[in-house]
């Protein structure tokens, strides 16, 4: 026989167990964030897989009832074929074998189109044939190195996407040596085309994510706004935390990485190239998350953040009320600060001190 000392163990064991789950479950929506949840409810569409070097997720509400894969699978095929690094014959890498792209798409003329005017409202700081500035220059966690032996002003004349000449049937270098690379806003680009699909569709909620970027527009399963993560330090031990910010019709785009960094005069720099000066940056500014309602955009903004550190990044923020901003930064021999732009704060699951 089971003594009754034995069995009140066994009994409060169980209830620990039982008790244990439905914590579990009733805080199961805090932290989760709203695109891992791979099981959605009825009415709702959940479509994942691979593309452009990276996976994607993409959950939507709908009462239709169609292939929206084959749909989705176009859009990235046809991205893929105009900018993507990882397709050997892609428009992009075609070009970059060559002195010429003859008869180059729509796509590929549109992306140049939006780069240069993005180069020039950035005064150079975005800037996607910085390609050969890549190749010269490596990091370690002791700092930059150059890979190369090539000097820096061999490479220089080879950077600049206004040097490209451009016309309807072609587009040529005045430069054999230059190289584009759209990485920095084609998964934004890919974003912004699937949402337009699901739009024509007549889809309101959604969430698109590519990579690290993610577009959300309308409500989630919840009837919430949709919750993107957010990783961001405590500033008062510095340890890593797990937030959220509630995104309202935008997309976010995470650049750089606040816990990967060297060290110069006591201050925490990342591993970024300034296509302007062809240097790798000075400043103590470590990850930028750019928030806009233009996907491809918020893509390439973020690189630019982190390319202009904290005062620049602060004072485009002012000037330009399409975009909000989170940075991490730091000063010579400070701690790590947060800045997030007014208009966000309220959305941010931590504070900003």
């Amino acid at each position: 026989m089971v003594s009754n000392s034995r069995k009140n163990l066994i009994y409060s064991l169980v209830l620990l167990v039982l008790i244990g789950a439905v914590y579990l479950y009733r805080n199961r929506e805090v932290s989760q964030i709203d695109g891992q949840n791979n099981s959605p409810l009825a009415g709702w569409v959940n479509l994942s897989g691979q593309t452009m070097g990276t996976s994607y997720q993409i959950k939507f509400k709908t009462n239709r009832n169609e292939d929206f894969q084959s749909g989705v699978d176009s859009i990235f095929s046809r991205v893929t074929n105009a900018f993507s690094s990882y397709e050997v014959n892609s428009e992009v890498n075609r070009f970059n074998l060559d002195d010429s792209l003859a008869s180059p798409s729509p796509d590929f003329k549109d992306m140049l189109a939006f780069a240069k005017d993005l180069n020039t409202q950035t005064l150079g700081a975005f800037e996607p044939t910085q390609k050969p500035l890549e190749n010269l220059w490596g990091f370690s966690r002791t700092g930059p190195y150059q890979k190369d032996s090539i000097e820096l002003m061999y490479v220089m004349p080879s950077v600049g996407i206004q040097k490209l000449m451009v016309s309807d049937s072609i587009i040529q270098k005045s430069n054999p040596g230059t190289l584009l690379d759209f990485n920095p806003s084609a998964l934004g680009w890919a974003i912004d085309e699937v949402a337009t699909y699901l739009e024509k569709l007549g889809i309101a909620d959604y969430w698109i994510q590519i990579g690290g970027q993610i577009r959300a527009n309308g409500q989630n399963e919840r009837g919430e706004l949709w919750k993107a993560g957010i990783r961001y330090p405590d500033l008062s031990t510095g340890e890593a935390k797990e937030g959220v910010l509630a995104l309202e019709n935008k997309t976010i785009s995470p650049a750089g990485n606040w816990e990967d960094f060297y060290v110069r005069d006591s201050t925490r720099i990342s591993f970024t190239l300034d296509p302007r000066t062809g240097m790798p940056v000075r400043h103590g500014l470590l990850a930028a998350w750019a928030i806009t309602a233009d996907s491809k955009k918020a893509d390439a903004l973020a690189e630019v953040l982190l390319i202009l550190g904290t005062r620049e990044a602060i004072k485009m923020d002012s000037l330009d009320t399409e975009l909000e901003m989170i940075l991490i930064h730091n000063e010579k021999g400070s701690s790590l600060k947060i800045y997030a732009s007014p208009e966000i704060q309220p959305f941010l699951s931590f504070p900003i001190q």
